[in-house]
């Protein structure tokens, strides 16, 4: 049984040191949030271990196989238009990085039949792919998606999303707030702020804030259904994350920006 840490390193990161994808740092990071995301708990209580639902993984529904081949094909480091993100993951292996998002999501689909495969799952598990061995990539997923989000972030139709559209709204008002002339700024405002800066301010340029709602309706399911992956520099993307697991998902990605 694999035991929390006690303290992988100090609380103020600075994620900008990151060089290698599973280098020293970049897992003690990804320990971390397999312990913050709920992963570690559920890893260490489950009666079913990882490699029973990789046997399992050949029974998915086949619509799953399918988009989840059609995806993972589409995400791979070459691809991401963020700079900083396409030099750090770009030192993984393809193949072997393709091979493994198949797996995970696969194996996810067994344990969460219900929910199945959504589009954007695979963003998500690629990033935690730089930071932790695939066994604590698909923990900590489950961690975020039966812990942290909300439980019908990723739900089926006929209530298809409704987590996702409720945090869409959230978000949507955050960012109102946020570039208002108003002071008021939320509890949680120094990473919300940190990330606001790099984001809404290039919007309200380009748009103006009376267009900023619409904007954000168009973009927010790109930003909030693959954790901001490839929207934001990787360091930003990696502060996402961390507040995110902080939080417990209290907030949910609404608070993260």
């Amino acid at each position: 049984m694999l035991k929390p840490a006690r303290d992988a390193f100090a609380s103020k990161l600075d994620f900008k040191q990151l060089k290698s994808p599973l280098d020293k740092f970049a897992l003690s990071i990804g320990q971390r949030w397999l312990e913050e995301s709920g992963g570690l708990e559920l890893m260490n209580q489950s009666k079913i271990p990882y490699s029973e639902y990789l046997v399992g993984r050949t029974k998915a529904r086949e619509e799953d196989v399918i988009q989840i081949k059609k995806d993972i094909g589409r995400t791979k480091a070459s691809s991401m238009t963020q700079k900083t993100l396409r030099d750090f993951m770009i030192k993984m292996n393809p193949k072997k990085l393709k091979e493994q998002l198949g797996r995970v999501l696969l194996s996810f689909c067994i344990r969460q039949s219900h929910l199945g495969y959504a589009q954007g799952m695979d963003y998500i598990v690629f990033f935690l792919s730089a930071f932790m061995a695939e066994e604590h990539v698909f923990w900590t997923f489950c961690g975020m998606v039966e812990k942290l989000m909300p439980q019908d972030f990723y739900s089926p139709p006929p209530q298809m999303m409704n987590g996702f559209l409720t945090e869409k709204k959230l978000t949507i008002l955050l960012a109102e707030q946020l570039v208002s002339d108003d002071e008021w700024v939320p509890d949680e405002k120094k990473l919300t702020i940190l990330l606001a800066e790099q984001i809404f301010p290039k919007l309200v340029k380009k748009v103006g804030k009376s267009q900023l709602q619409n904007v954000l309706e168009i973009m927010a399911p790109k930003w909030m259904i693959c954790m901001f992956v490839d929207s934001v520099p990787l360091d930003a993307n990696c502060m996402v994350f961390q507040s995110f697991f902080h939080r417990k998902g209290h907030l949910g990605t609404a608070a993260a920006i």
